[in-house]
């Protein structure tokens, strides 16, 4: 089931007090649909020992991408956490460390890796494809709020702000979601509580592409439906890019591209 996705325009309204503070619950739902969910994960598609690099979301570090990871190398990808301890915003020593790791894994498989990136996650990885394209095969991304005109927007602002004495001074705005040159899909939900799903939503094009999911912001990298819906895109090669054709059974399902 597919469906047109209208970019939005202006400035985006900030996810309510409810959405939020039902975040953890509804993340729990996800977190045990992984205990019945051997049905999608036999439907999924398989890789090639292709790399991938899985970049976490702000304050989560590499136990939260784990069962993702393990999702990915039982379907023949290589998944890489990200080693960078827990995701407190762009530091220098983040910011240094991904771009290494990134050259270091495309050197190491002798060809470009694919990024996911969950929430900042995300955003780090649109900025690696922009700043390093050769080494970037295509980007896929979970509730990253490339498009948030004001932080103040995301119910993170709080705790981001927090700590921004820790991050680098010269990170600049994010990129707004434009096309990278290679395939690229955002991931979002409706529901989530932490920034306003609008701001997930990117310029789609020829390789370019908006999903929507039934999830919580913090359950997505925990959902197998998102499961199935990463290997797919994982699948396919710029060359034969085809946009994501989703199974009757899957939850959203809302495509743009």
């Amino acid at each position: 089931m597919t469906a047109a996705v209208e970019q939005p325009n202006g400035r985006h309204k900030r996810p309510s007090i409810l959405l939020a503070l039902t975040e953890p619950a509804r993340a729990a739902i996800d977190v045990a649909a992984l205990s019945v969910s051997r049905p999608v994960s036999a439907a999924a598609k398989h890789g090639n020992g292709e790399p991938v690099l899985i970049l976490p979301g702000f304050m989560a570090g590499d136990g939260s991408t784990r069962p993702l990871r393990a999702f990915l190398r039982s379907h023949d990808w290589a998944a890489y956490r990200w080693r960078m301890g827990r995701n407190i915003g762009p530091t220098p020593d983040v910011l240094y460390g991904i771009s290494h790791s990134l050259a270091a894994l495309s050197r190491r498989h002798q060809q470009p890796v694919a990024l996911v990136g969950w929430s900042l996650g995300g955003l780090y990885a649109r900025n690696l494809a922009i700043r390093h394209p050769k080494m970037v095969s295509k980007v896929i991304t979970l509730a990253s709020p490339f498009a948030l005109e004001d932080r103040g927007d995301s119910n993170a602002n709080r705790l981001y702000r927090a700590l921004s004495d820790r991050h680098h001074p010269d990170v600049g705005d994010v990129d707004g979601g434009g096309p990278l040159g290679i395939p690229a899909t955002s991931v979002y939900t409706r529901a989530d509580g932490i920034v306003p799903w609008e701001a997930c939503v990117l310029e789609p094009d020829h390789q370019s592409e908006n999903v929507e999911v039934l999830a919580s912001h913090i359950g997505l990298g925990f959902n197998p439906a998102v499961h199935y819906l990463i290997a797919d895109r994982l699948s396919q090669t710029a060359e034969f890019w085809r946009p994501f054709d989703a199974p009757r059974w899957f939850p959203g399902g809302n495509t743009s591209h």
